[in-house]
């Protein structure tokens, strides 16, 4: 199988359904299959999901363990040659999710791969071109983090594409050969939180350098974001 698509919810409400339409429809035709890993939500997210998509594989928690666990988890389930995680209230864009299949399998799986993040409407379900952040920092000092524009990062020309650097992983939106999460012993399972950012404990993030709404995932910004 070509990519696994992986998504951890709790209590995510209607976003996490959407979250799996988007996905669907930017990815018909491929090679795929869609994990989500249900982190012990008591809401009806996850009756609507085998409601609507009965094909897609649910994984369930009976007790919470976070973001990080549930995400490893969904990665020990998956086929895929290539892991994409994405937060349960993203819309990729048109080929979103490709273009990041793309990158990785371009780059041998030397690194991971994220995508300019837009900035997500909730309640109309549609990604603001204007508000996009790319790549991610985290100081280890004073735990200050927030987005990085392109030029503030350093290019890297891989045959004829132009990646940029990023000194940490915003964990909303990545793709990964299985190889290389392997490798790295992939999410930090004992990192029970959610909602936070923690350090890129992965070596080497390539945003990719294009920004145009076909290669973004809209997501759920935090008050870290500038220009929301």
């Amino acid at each position: 199988m070509r990519f696994s698509v992986i998504i951890a919810c709790y209590n995510e409400g209607d976003a996490l359904w959407k979250t799996l339409a988007s996905c669907a429809e930017t990815c018909a035709g491929e090679d795929y299959e869609i994990i989500v890993v249900d982190d012990a939500s008591f809401d009806d997210s996850v009756h609507e999901v085998r409601r609507r998509f009965p094909q897609i594989r649910v994984v369930e928690l009976t007790e919470r363990q976070g973001a990080g666990p549930a995400r490893h988890l969904g990665s020990q389930e998956a086929r895929g040659d290539v892991l994409v995680f994405l937060d349960a209230h993203c819309k990729p864009e048109d080929r979103a999710i490709l273009h990041l299949v793309e990158d990785v399998e371009h780059l041998r799986g030397s690194a991971i791969v994220t995508p300019a993040v837009a900035a997500l409407d909730l309640q109309r379900w549609k990604s603001s071109t204007e508000q996009i952040g790319n790549g991610y920092f985290l100081d280890l000092k004073d735990l200050q983090c927030g987005w990085l524009a392109l030029s503030e990062m350093r290019a890297v020309q891989e045959q004829r594409r132009r990646y940029y650097e990023s000194p940490a992983l915003v964990g909303c939106a990545l793709a990964i050969a299985r190889e290389l999460y392997d490798d790295l012993r992939g999410f930090d399972c004992h990192m029970k939180l959610w909602g936070g950012r923690g350090p890129g404990s992965w070596p080497k993030m390539l945003v990719d350098g294009s920004a145009h709404p076909a290669r973004s995932a809209g997501g759920r910004r935090t008050p870290f974001q500038p220009s929301i």
